[in-house]
């Protein structure tokens, strides 16, 4: 991602420092990425987030209707650790709350609330080189409680209803 991002520059174009990355999104999907100028601001970003100040509502396609209301997971917790690396890049999901407080300790318990589920037709000449076929498609609005990583894309894929396009959970 440091990489592709930059150069930078203000307004009067002036270089910059790079900026920090508070928030991103996955490779197949879409979205604001939330960035600041130095570490303090990413550090009253990521402590609002903690502190659930800031409402992360996400947009989700998918070709099943994805069911209302207050979802309710659990992913397996080694793979959900903040820059783990190796292993699977999918993450375990369970419809199921570990049965002792020991298991607890393995999983970690995802949130989300879909808020509305509505059937969209996607037009295949839009430039966006994905062909919808003959089936029926919805967009879904998310509201996250958790923020876990792959949470929306790994708890659709669970309930039957995978992002389109997302190869890793389809």
């Amino acid at each position: 991602v440091n990489l592709l991002m930059g150069p930078f520059t203000t307004i009067e174009g002036e270089p910059v420092q790079r900026p920090l990355i508070c928030h991103r999104v996955d490779s197949c999907v879409g979205g604001c990425v939330v960035l600041s100028k130095d570490g303090n601001g990413q550090k009253v970003f990521t402590d609002l987030q903690r502190q659930r100040k800031i409402k992360k509502l996400y947009k989700a396609v998918t070709t099943e209707p994805v069911p209302l209301g207050m979802h309710v997971h659990w992913m397996w917790k080694p793979l959900v650790a903040r820059g783990q690396v190796g292993g699977t890049a999918c993450q375990f999901v369970s419809h199921i709350p570990p049965i002792s407080r020991k298991k607890a300790k393995s999983w970690i318990r995802c949130v989300l609330e879909v808020v509305e589920c509505k059937p969209i037709s996607i037009d295949e000449n839009a430039g966006h080189g994905y062909n919808p076929g003959d089936k029926q498609h919805y967009q879904s609005t998310i509201r996250l409680v958790t923020g876990r990583k792959h949470q929306v894309r790994a708890q659709l894929a669970s309930l039957g209803c995978p992002l389109i396009r997302d190869t890793l959970y389809e």
